[in-house]
């Protein structure tokens, strides 16, 4: 039971979290203008709207949203920006060379008159610009002809921003409504914070059904390589060992780069191929078999997390994301990856795990491990020996951790303990090594040479090693190009984009938040940070000091890395490059959950929790809904 001075800390941190619930609701909800769009294109294509703040301002990517249009679907609804700094838009209504006929366009936010944008008078404010072909009027409304494939269109906003009455009940009203609602379902649902983190699996099962939802109303091919990916599971639905590199059967699996995900050494793709065979014979197509794989292992979480309480603070880390929660929603192997670390920090960071039970069974009270303890182990190290090379950095920060626990006496390394450890290790190496050396009697020992032959075999022109420099895609190898780091951060913005794709980007990238959003879960993330290490430092001790340094310092060494490949190989801001930090935090979070559960902490993760579930149902799911 709480004292009367905690008691009444915990409610002023309600209080202050269901101000920032009504805060975040006014920014993102409230101050930011609804559009409701009709268009018609003639091919799939992307329409983008910029906007200006100021009148000395020039056009920027960070403030525009992409829509991706579909021939099938004609209506369009998204968030934009504040109505109150903007001075004019600007309209690329495609990407493409495809017709664009915008029937109407509406922009709505409270405090402003409507701005509508139909029927001939109200459509011939919009201004040629450059780009286009041919621009006309007709019943259907605007059509638009590119000449190339950066069309613009002018829009000045002043003369139709006519600003409202603010009436009470529409702008105090849902504001005290949100803070009220929050807070008193906070007081009814305090309970659950503070007793075995019931709320936790709440949390995870309602992800659950938005996973499902995803999965079930998006078209396939509308999520990151989506293509690519079912194609090297569809070889495992009627195979079991690995191709060999550059056989006829497996040429549709070649990307654009030259390279074939079967040959990663990833064996997700077996478990989603061999999953999606069992679904042959009721006609489900490949791709929704395999989304329902990583459906399977988010339920499996799920299941975990109802079993076990310490398993519960082990998912804290991935319900603080929405971009964790969209890898298990279409078919591709950071899901797999991101199961398999899940259940190797639970099995080092538990007390209650087979592995530490393993190690700490010594002594008087000692009864014999049975066989299967020592054979699921080994077979979960040969699992984190198979997936994404990236989550190797997990690797190292679950060696660091193991030297961390032999220091703080959390493990002992005595004659015992050591043989078993080599008893699992081996197990461990012993498939690792079975698969490695199929692949290798299959390809040979000279894979790599066979590798890079494909890659001058299949890979465009834009990306093939037999390309120049100069003529292949300026992305690839842009320090060797003259790109200093400065520029690369600054003008190319990697660190931006790849936040951005950390926290909320789904689709080929396109599907995006508002720059409000972005801005206001950095910021929210700072504070999360500032807290943890603020908690830490006061509360946690010399262990709890010494496992966040190791936490952050692991955990940038990743973003370092991710950094320099980017800049040195290839630039891609993805966020999913960054997944095994989600096991690093999961590791701490466990052993900390001492301090950090009676801290400001907890609330902190429940309003990045509600900016991720903004994101996935008003950003991810309303912008990749299926046509109807």
């Amino acid at each position: 039971m709480l004292n009367i001075a905690e008691r009444k800390m915990q409610i002023f941190r309600l209080f202050l979290f269901a101000l920032a619930c009504a805060t975040l609701y006014h920014m993102l909800i409230e101050r930011q203008a609804s559009v409701v769009m009709e268009v018609q294109t003639s091919a799939p294509t992307n329409f983008k709207i910029y906007w200006l703040n100021t009148s000395g301002e020039l056009w920027s990517e960070q403030k525009s949203r992409r829509i991706q249009l579909r021939p099938e679907q004609p209506y369009y609804f998204f968030k934009l920006t504040d109505l109150s700094r903007v001075t004019a838009f600007r309209i690329d209504p495609s990407e493409a060379m495809a017709q664009v006929t915008i029937r109407s366009i509406t922009i709505t936010q409270n405090g402003y008159a409507p701005i509508r944008l139909a029927g001939g008078e109200a459509l011939s404010r919009i201004k040629l610009g450059d780009g286009i072909d041919s621009m006309f009027i007709n019943d259907e409304g605007l059509v638009i002809t590119p000449a190339n494939k950066d069309p613009q269109l002018f829009f000045d906003l002043p003369g139709a921003l006519v600003k409202t009455a603010v009436l009470w009940s529409g702008e105090f009203l849902p504001l005290a409504t949100v803070f009220l609602f929050v807070f008193f379902v906070g007081l009814g649902l305090e309970r659950f914070i503070t007793e075995d983190n019931t709320l936790i699996p709440v949390f995870v099962a309602v992800v659950l059904t938005l996973v499902t939802v995803m999965a079930g109303i998006t078209n396939f091919n509308a999520h990151p390589d989506e293509i690519v990916h079912v194609r090297a599971s569809d070889y495992f639905q009627h195979h079991i060992l690995p191709p060999q590199v550059g056989a006829e059967e497996i040429k549709d699996t070649y990307s654009v780069y030259g390279v074939s995900r079967l040959h990663s050494g990833e064996i997700a793709y077996l478990f989603l191929g061999r999953f999606a065979n069992a679904f042959h014979g009721l006609a489900v197509p490949s791709f929704m078999a395999q989304r329902y794989f990583n459906i399977v292992l988010w339920s499996f979480l799920l299941a975990l997390a109802l079993t076990y309480k310490d398993f519960r603070l082990i998912l804290v880390p991935t319900l603080l994301s929405p971009q964790v929660w969209y890898i298990f929603s279409y078919v591709n192997a950071e899901a797999f990856a991101v199961f398999v670390m899940l259940l190797a920090a639970y099995q080092v960071a538990s007390p209650h795990s087979a592995w530490n039970k393993l190690l700490d069974n010594c002594g008087l009270a000692a009864t014999k491990p049975r066989w299967y303890t020592f054979a699921c182990l080994g077979v979960l190290v040969a699992l984190l020996f198979l997936v994404k090379k990236n989550f190797y950095f997990f690797y190292l920060y679950l060696g660091l951790y193991f030297l961390w626990r032999l220091l703080f006496g959390h493990t002992r390394l005595n004659r015992q303990n050591f043989r078993r450890i080599m008893v699992v290790a081996l197990i461990g190496m012993a498939i690792v090594a079975g698969v490695w050396g199929t692949d290798a009697y299959i390809n040979g020992f000279k894979k790599g040479e066979k590798l890079l032959q494909a890659r001058y075999q299949f890979a465009g022109e834009l990306w093939n090693p037999a390309t120049p420099l100069e003529k292949r895609h300026m992305h690839l190898q842009m320090r060797e190009r003259g790109t200093d780091l400065k520029r690369f951060l600054t003008m190319d913005k990697w660190g931006a984009k790849s936040f951005a794709s950390a926290v909320g980007m789904y689709g080929y990238t396109s599907v995006s938040a508002t720059h409000t959003y972005y801005t206001l879960f950095k910021y929210m993330g700072l504070v999360f940070l500032a807290a943890v290490t603020a908690t830490a430092l006061l509360r946690g001790g010399l262990e709890g000091i010494t496992l966040w340094m190791l936490t952050a310092s692991c955990a940038a060494g990743l973003i370092a890395f991710a950094l320099y490949i980017a800049w040195t190989v290839d630039f891609q801001p993805q966020g999913r490059y960054f997944l095994p930090i989600v096991g690093m935090m999961s590791i701490f979070f466990l052993h900390g959950q001492r301090y950090l559960l009676r801290s400001v902490v907890p609330l902190i993760c429940i309003g990045l929790f509600l900016m991720s579930l903004y994101s996935f149902i008003f950003v991810g799911l309303a912008g990749l809904l299926k046509p109807l």
